[in-house]
């Protein structure tokens, strides 16, 4: 045991007491004191303006105050105050219209509040000053002095501005909550249109040529209507096979540039058998997705790049999304019972009159290759200066030894295949591509 324990008590007692002070200091609070550096009216006769001190003589402060110029008839100024270091006096300008300020003498007074609370036990400042009758060109004019003030108080942060005459960082503040007020009123806008929006109607227009004055079948003219009306696309439908004869068409431009000129306005699948079209399965691509392969279709620089792997890869990557769109819509109208019935692909086009062509192309496969026959434009009948035409793609439906998951696995990927030949312009007038 030690043998001094009253001598250790004592030691303890002066530690403690030594130490109190200090810990005590620590924890004082920022105590302010305000004082009048300079103030009064200004030359103008049409401001009031103050230079205040703020002295902090008690402990460590860490929050924001305000420092409020006020009469008895209420606050004329309003300013930010940071935090004010210990031993440190900082000056602050106070500025005020004196627009509705009754002429005689007034009482201003000066204090440091804390979100409209006094701050501790700051004593305020108090400046009698006799208030001529302001010119009347002091709240006419758009100057500086002549806009006044217009103090505006926002109740949930309890800040009070000047609009007429704001700080930077109560600029930054207004244009916040402006733009947070454009995003709340435009976000029901906007989703009450994407809930109301409708996919582009397919329409049933048909195209230019369909109808024609008797002919005989057997003429150059009824064989090639025929040939017309076979032709779905710019793609081959018929077999690889010995002597198999097909035919394409293309919707170019006057100078034969394929799709210029041409706007994609719809985009439908469906499913269809010997009736036709199966209208539950109708499924009809957003006005997004329609825009999005239209914009493809026309990106010059893309489409004529000389690499063909990365252009492939490229316009696979951008079809993508709308095929798996499409694929994952349609695939909810399709049952186990119906997967096996094909699937139609149609892409509405619109073009001017004048400015774009329709031409197709005969070919018979020989020697292993596809060789043109013979090409030529329709007789077409136009009214209205728009023409009207389509691309329709077929897609097999279930085969035998796929099962139900794996073929809506595999849509999506067959819509994207159909809708990258659809954007990709023929490489050469001999060499069509098969669907």
């Amino acid at each position: 045991m030690f043998p001094y324990p009253r001598l250790l008590f004592l030691l303890g007692l002066v530690l403690a007491l030594l130490t109190a002070p200090a810990a005590f200091a620590q924890e004082a609070a920022p105590r302010y004191r305000l004082t009048l550096i300079d103030g009064g009216i200004t030359p103008d006769q049409c401001r009031v303006s103050f230079s205040v001190g703020v002295n902090n003589t008690g402990g460590i402060s860490t929050e924001t105050v305000q420092l409020v110029l006020s009469t008895t008839s209420g606050e004329l100024a309003v300013i930010t105050v940071p935090p004010v270091e210990v031993g440190r006096t900082p000056v602050f300008e106070l500025s005020a219209s004196l627009q509705g300020v009754a002429p005689g003498e007034q009482l201003f007074l000066i204090d440091v509040l804390n979100n409209g609370v006094e701050y501790g036990d700051t004593p305020a400042l108090q400046q009698n000053l006799v208030i001529p009758q302001p010119p009347a060109a002091c709240f006419t004019g758009n100057g500086a002095d002549g806009s006044g003030s217009f103090f505006v108080t926002i109740p949930v942060f309890n800040i009070r501005i000047d609009l007429l005459n704001p700080t930077v960082d109560e600029l930054a503040f207004l244009g916040g909550i402006a733009l947070g007020v454009l995003l709340i009123l435009l976000l029901p806008i906007l989703l009450l249109r994407r809930l109301t929006r409708k996919p582009p109607t397919f329409g049933t227009q048909l195209p230019p040529y369909a109808t024609i004055p008797p002919v005989d079948p057997g003429s150059e003219a009824g064989v090639r209507h025929g040939w017309q009306m076979a032709a779905q696309s710019n793609l081959l439908s018929a077999a690889p096979t010995p002597q198999a004869v097909g035919a394409v068409k293309l919707l170019v431009n006057a100078d034969g540039q394929y799709l210029d000129g041409w706007t994609l306005t719809a985009v439908r699948l469906s499913q269809y058998d010997q009736y036709g079209r199966v209208s539950r399965s109708v499924t009809l691509a957003d006005a997004g997705a329609v825009r999005a392969l239209d914009k493809l279709a026309h990106d010059r620089k893309l489409l004529a790049m000389e690499d063909a792997d990365r252009r492939a890869a490229t316009v696979e990557k951008r079809v993508t999304p709308v095929a798996r769109k499409l694929g994952d819509a349609l695939a909810k109208r399709i049952t186990e019972r119906s997967a096996v019935l094909p699937i139609a692909l149609d892409m509405r086009l619109r073009g001017e009159h004048g400015e774009v062509k329709i031409v197709f192309q005969l070919f018979r496969y020989e020697g292993g290759v596809w060789r043109e026959l013979k090409s030529w434009e329709p007789e077409m009948v136009v009214t209205t200066g728009v023409i009207h035409e389509s691309y329709t793609y077929t897609i097999h439906g279930q085969n035998q030894n796929e099962s139900f998951k794996d073929y809506k696995r595999r849509l999506p990927l067959e819509i994207g295949r159909m809708l990258a030949e659809f954007v990709t312009p023929p490489e050469s007038a001999g060499a069509p591509s098969l669907g």
